[in-house]
């Protein structure tokens, strides 16, 4: 009987240590995701609030007696046609615009939830369209997790464009942000609550409890990190060796197993220009135990390049040598290839700015002319 309650206790100790480790790898992982998504959108938000002001300006000067409407036509016309090239980033992520008509929030552009055209306006007064409200009323530079226009809960960046008197908004469901780390952590625990179950079975029926529970807890790491994509490595800083798990081998572009040398060879598979600077954070961690957390571009066997992020830990010996590191390391190639996106998208209307800036300028020249010709015909006359 007390060999029963010695059992039941490890297994516990083992629950409660794997949701506490799980737990906290899984905050810490969605606390960087969600605060590399709130940068990314107070970027985006205040260039393009930045862009259409310029837009603006311009057509307020050169295009207001040309356009139907005035400037305010022309460049609603020109947000508008560079709206609907967008492609949008992520899977929820929207730009909104909206300008305030007395106590009614009209939005601008259409929305990607909405089948019609046009988009139906929400109460200055309402608790709907949280972030337009904050933008509206000339808030700058902030993000605010709140409802969107139609209730959805979101995180979202906005800003006041001045010039035009409207607000703009990037925003990105807040269930997007969470889906991929809720369906890791339920498979996750799920998975670990089913192994360490069967473990204590196998404990009671065989009598070798801690053979199998070590061999479950692999089992159940080995989960985890498939499921969130994340890899593992280790670095054995006195015998200058790395480990790394059959995750991290791939987003290296190589098979499991493959690779088991020393900081050299790791740095020499990435980017040349990444290298000195991976380098020197290694080196910063190393010498003043600092966080290693750092982005830098690998090159694959096969010549693509690919973008990851690794974060790490120093651990010392009792005299405060440095005598191990280990960490983790994912892929961000995605994000990257969205950012990228959206500064052609930029660099898209910038070009049509020119071209217009061209085109009216070759008309200004050419009015005059022609006045100048005319007063040239009255007086011969």
């Amino acid at each position: 009987m007390r060999a029963r309650t010695r059992i039941l206790i490890l297994v516990i100790i083992m629950l409660g240590m794997t949701a506490s480790v799980g737990g906290t790898a899984f905050f810490v992982l969605y606390r960087a995701a969600f605060e590399q998504q709130r940068i990314r959108l107070t970027e985006i938000v205040k260039s393009q609030a930045r862009l259409m002001e310029a837009v603006a300006r311009f057509d307020k000067k050169y295009s207001g007696e040309d356009i139907p409407g005035g400037a305010f036509a022309a460049t609603l016309s020109q947000i508008k046609e560079a709206h609907s090239r967008l492609e949008g980033f992520a899977e929820t992520g929207e730009f909104t615009l909206a300008r305030r008509e007395g106590e009614q929030i009209v939005f601008l552009l259409s929305h990607r939830r909405d089948e019609l055209e046009e988009s139906t306006p929400v109460p200055f007064s309402s608790e709907l369209a949280e972030p337009m409200h904050l933008a509206l009323s000339r808030e700058s530079g902030g993000t605010v997790i709140g409802p969107d226009y139609q209730g959805e809960t979101v995180l979202a960046a906005y800003e006041p464009v001045a010039v035009l008197d409207l607000g703009i908004v990037a925003k990105i469901d807040l269930a997007e942000i969470r889906k991929p780390f809720f369906k890791a952590g339920l498979l996750a625990g799920g998975t670990a609550l089913v192994l360490i179950s069967v473990g204590a079975f196998l404990f009671f029926r065989i009598g070798n409890p801690i053979i199998h529970e070590l061999q479950e807890s692999e089992e159940r790491l080995n989960l985890a990190l498939r499921s969130s994509g994340i890899g593992a490595w280790d670095w054995n800083i006195v015998e200058n060796r790395h480990t790394w798990d059959d995750y991290t081998h791939p987003l290296f572009g190589l098979k499991p197993g493959v690779f088991s040398g020393g900081i050299e060879g790791f740095i020499d598979m990435l980017h040349p220009d990444d290298r000195e600077r991976t380098k020197r954070a290694v080196a910063r961690s190393v010498e003043e135990d600092a966080e290693y957390d750092t982005e830098y571009r690998v090159v694959w066997p096969d010549g693509s390049q690919h973008d990851l992020v690794t974060r790490g830990k120093v651990y010392r010996d009792r005299k405060g040598r440095a005598v191990r590191m280990t960490g983790v390391v994912w892929d961000i190639t995605d994000r990257k290839r969205a950012e990228e996106q959206l500064r052609k998208h930029r660099e898209l209307l910038e070009k049509e700015v020119e071209r217009r800036t061209a085109e009216l300028s070759e008309t200004n020249q050419r009015l005059q002319r022609e006045i100048s010709d005319h007063k040239r015909a009255k007086q011969e006359l």
